[in-house]
């Protein structure tokens, strides 16, 4: 009664880019000779994550196929099909600020938008709280406004 359950991708089938990472585990395995649980005693995972990436249930991370190509000296097969995994694992219109981090020593931002409160001096606080003359609401000790029975802030 033992039943395969496959996890399927957004288009409502096993990629082509998983089952390729798990023919190739599964060729370079057997050419070596190698069980499952052998192969997955070498690059340190378990036997269910190994066989899961081999029957394309699990997207294998970028780590793992670096491992698994030079354990089971893949000779870079796997190691080619890097892009193809990393496609799967974000929407199209963010891989390119993946591959741009990765690639980045410094990331650092501009953020327009002000967080009252935090880390402010005493007079930007001030600044905070005054809204063309008018105080803000009260708040309460636990820094919370209190509300009327419209919702309305008190």
């Amino acid at each position: 009664m033992g039943r395969t359950v496959v996890v399927v991708g957004a288009s409502g089938g096993v990629s082509m880019g998983r089952r390729l990472v798990g023919e190739l585990l599964r060729i370079h395995r057997g050419r070596l000779g190698l069980t499952q649980k052998d192969a997955a005693d070498l690059v340190h995972v378990s036997e269910s994550c190994f066989g899961a990436y081999e029957r394309a249930e699990r997207i294998p991370t970028i780590d793992f196929l670096r491992d698994v190509d030079a354990a089971l000296d893949a000779r870079g097969a796997l190691i080619a099909c890097i892009e193809i995994i990393e496609k799967e694992k974000y929407p199209p219109t963010f891989l390119n600020w993946v591959r741009l981090e990765r690639q980045a020593r410094v990331i650092s931002a501009y953020e327009t938008m002000l967080i009252p409160g935090l880390l402010q001096t005493r007079r930007m606080r001030g600044r905070c709280t005054k809204r063309g003359g008018r105080r803000t609401p009260r708040r309460r000790s636990n820094g919370m406004s209190r509300l009327d029975s419209n919702g309305s802030r008190c």
